[in-house]
C-alpha cells in the first residue's frame, strides 16, 4: 500500500519488488515444515522459540487444505543439520519455513523465510522486533505471513489464545518442559507452570486442555476427564470454537479408553463437526479415523450389530482426505486400521492388501515404529492362512523392536515366532521364544496377552512331555473377556476339553455365516478354521 496525492510522491510498486511475496498459485496442496525457530538468546529463553513454534505448526494444520509436518516427525531428524532439499525430502513437503528469536530485555528480535524447494528460492522473508508485551500476538503475525505466502486462508478468523503476557509465558515454558520430559518431576513441574497460566487467565484453554492431557497420559482418566470438560464449559461459554473441538476430541479419547464407545462417538461426532465448520481438513481427516474404529470395536463386541459396513464407509471418508491432502502419515495408519478391519473379518486377502500399501509408505518415511505393527499383521495373516513366511515378518518386526528397545511389543513378537515354530512342529524353538515371550511379560505386567502365550508354552511342554500347571490355564480363563476361535482351539487341543473346541467351531461358523458365500469358503480353507471344522466333526 502507499498514500499518492498532489504533496506526496507517489511509490513506485518496481521499487519493491524486492519484498513482493510469490505466493504458491499450483494445484498441488501446498505443504509445508515450519522448523523449531533457532533460539539466538540465553539458554533460559529457548522455551519461546520452541513453544512459538509448536503453536505455530498447530494453527497453519487447521487452517484448512493444507498439508503441515508435525513437530515429532520433524524432531526425528537432525533438523539444524539438514539443507532444505534434505527436510524436504525427509517429511515430503514443498515449503519449509525457519526463523530465529532473540529476546534482549524486554524486546524480542524475529526473523523468518519461507523457501520453496520446487523453484529452489526463498518465497518470503521478514524481520521485526516486538515488545514482551505483545507476546501473544506474535505467533499469530507469523501464521498469517505463512499462510498468505501459502495462498491459503482459515475459514474462520483464528483469535489470539490471550493477551495476557505472563500466562502465555508460562504456557509455553510448560508446554517445552512436558515435551522434553525425562521422568515424573518434569511431568509435575509442567503442570505446576500451566497452573499458573491458568490461574492469570482462565480463558487460555490450551492450557487447560495441555493439563489434562499430562493426567490421561499418566493413566489418570477421572482427573483428565474432570479438567477436560471444565476446558468444554469454558469454549462452550467464551465461544471458542477451536477450544470446544479439543476439548470435545479429548474427552472422547477418555471415554474411548474406559470402554464406553457410544459416549466415545458422541464426543468425536461433536468435535467433527466443529471442525468441518472450521475447515480443518487433517482435524476431519483424524476423526473420522476415531469414528470408524470406535464402530468397528463395537460391532466386534456386540454381535447383534454390524458396524462393519459403516466404519469401512467412514474410514474410507478419512483417507480421502489424507489422500487430498497427500498427508502420507495420515494415509498409512488409515490403510492399517482398514487391513485390521477386513482381518477380523476374515477377509485376510483385502487385510494383506491394505497392509502391504500401509508397510510401503511406512518403509518410505521410514517410520520404525508403526513399521512394527503393520509387520506383525501380515505375519498374523499369513500365521492363520497356514503360510509360514509369516516368520519373515515375525523376524523383521522383532530386531526394530529390540533397536527400538520397546519391550511390549518385544514381548508379543517373541510369542508370534515362537508359536509359528510349535505349528511347524519345531517343539525346541518354540519352548525357546514362548519362555522368553511369557518371562518378559511377567517382567513389565503384560496381562492381556498371557492367557495365549501360556496356552503355547504349555502344549509344547506336552509335546516335549514336560509338566505344566493345568489349574494356572484356568484361572488365566477366568480373567480373560474374549477369547477368539484360535486360542479356544488352542485351550482344547491342551486341556481336551470338548466345550472349548466347540465354542471354536462356533466362532469359526458365525463369523463365516456373516460373509459372502465365495468368501466363506475360501475362509473356511485356511489351516486353523479348516482344523477346528474336521476336528469337530470328529468329535462331535
Amino acid at each position: 500500500y502507499g498514500l499518492k496525492g498532489d504533496k506526496l510522491n507517489e511509490p513506485k510498486p518496481s521499487d519493491y519488488q524486492e519484498n513482493k511475496i510469490d505466493k504458491h498459485s499450483d494445484d498441488e496442496v501446498p505443504s509445508i515444515a515450519i522448523i523449531p525457530f533457532d533460539n539466538k538468546g540465553k539458554e533460559e529463553d529457548v522455551f519461546y522459540a520452541y513453544g512459538i513454534s509448536a503453536d505455530l505448526i498447530s494453527d497453519c494444520s487447521g487452517a484448512g487444505l493444507i498439508r503441515v509436518a508435525g513437530l515429532n516427525d520433524i524432531e526425528k531428524l537432525d533438523y539444524r543439520n539438514l539443507k532444505y532439499d534434505e527436510l524436504s525430502k525427509n517429511l515430503f513437503v514443498r515449503y519449509v519455513a525457519t526463523g530465529t528469536l532473540w529476546k534482549m530485555g524486554e524486546m524480542f528480535q524475529l526473523s523468518v523465510e519461507l523457501y520453496d524447494t520446487k523453484n529452489k528460492k526463498v518465497v518470503w522473508l521478514d524481520r521485526w522486533q516486538e515488545k514482551w508485551d505483545n507476546l501473544p500476538t506474535i505467533k499469530g503475525s507469523l501464521s498469517d505471513g505463512l499462510l498468505k505466502a501459502l495462498d491459503t486462508k482459515p475459514k474462520v478468523e483464528q483469535k489470539v489464545d490471550t493477551t495476557n503476557p505472563e500466562a502465555y509465558e508460562f504456557y509455553l515454558k510448560a508446554k517445552h518442559n512436558y515435551s522434553k520430559r525425562e521422568n515424573i518431576d518434569d511431568t509435575e513441574i509442567a503442570r505446576g507452570l500451566l497452573n499458573k497460566s491458568i490461574e492469570l487467565d482462565d480463558n487460555l484453554l490450551v492450557a487447560k486442555v495441555l493439563l489434562g492431557t499430562t493426567y490421561r497420559e499418566m493413566g489418570d482418566y477421572d482427573k483428565a476427564m474432570e479438567i477436560y470438560i471444565l476446558a468444554l464449559k469454558k469454549a462452550e461459554k467464551i465461544g471458542d470454537k477451536r477450544g470446544m473441538g479439543a476439548s470435545l476430541n479429548s474427552i472422547g479419547i477418555v471415554y474411548g479408553i474406559k470402554g464406553d464407545y457410544d459416549k466415545a462417538l458422541d464426543y468425536y461426532g461433536r468435535s467433527l463437526a466443529i471442525k468441518e465448520e472450521l475447515g480443518d481438513k487433517r482435524g476431519m481427516g483424524v476423526s473420522l479415523g476415531n469414528i470408524g474404529t470406535v464402530h468397528y470395536i463395537k460391532g466386534y463386541l456386540d454381535k447383534t450389530l454390524n458396524y462393519v459396513g459403516r466404519s469401512l464407509a467412514i474410514l474410507d471418508r478419512s483417507l480421502a482426505i489424507f489422500e487430498e491432502l497427500d498427508d502420507k502419515y495420515g494415509m498409512g495408519g488409515i490403510l492399517s486400521n482398514i487391513g485390521n478391519l477386513h482381518k477380523n473379518e476374515g477377509d485376510y486377502d483385502k487385510a494383506l492388501d491394505y497392509y502391504e500399501r500401509s508397510l510401503a509408505i511406512k518403509e518410505e518415511l521410514g517410520n520404525k515404529y508403526e513399521m512394527v505393527s503393520t509387520l506383525s499383521n501380515i505375519g498374523m495373516v499369513h500365521s492363520t492362512k497356514g503360510d509360514y513366511k509369516a516368520l519373515d515378518y515375525y523376524d523383521r518386526s522383532l530386531v526394530i523392536t529390540e533397536n527400538l528397545g520397546d519391550e511390549r511389543r518385544m514381548g508379543i513378537m517373541l510369542f508370534n515366532i515362537g508359536h509359528v515354530h510349535w505349528s511347524k512342529g519345531d517343539y525346541g524353538k518354540a519352548e525357546e521364544y514362548l519362555e522368553k515371550s511369557l518371562a518378559l511379560q511377567k517382567e513389565i505386567g503384560l496381562k492381556w496377552f498371557e492367557l495365549e502365550t501360556t496356552t503355547s508354552l504349555y502344549l509344547t511342554y506336552k509335546h516335549l512331555g514336560k509338566a505344566y500347571d493345568v489349574a494356572e490355564i484356568h484361572s488365566l480363563i477366568k480373567d480373560t473377556e474374549i477369547i477368539e476361535f484360535e486360542l479356544n482351539y488352542a485351550l482344547y487341543q491342551l486341556l481336551e476339553d470338548k466345550s472349548y473346541l466347540e465354542t471354536a467351531y462356533n466362532q469359526v461358523q458365525e463369523k463365516a455365516s456373516a460373509m459372502e458365500e465365495e468368501l466363506a469358503q475360501k475362509f473356511l480353507s485356511y489351516l486353523i478354521p479348516k482344523a477346528i471344522g474336521e476336528e469337530w466333526e470328529k468329535v462331535k
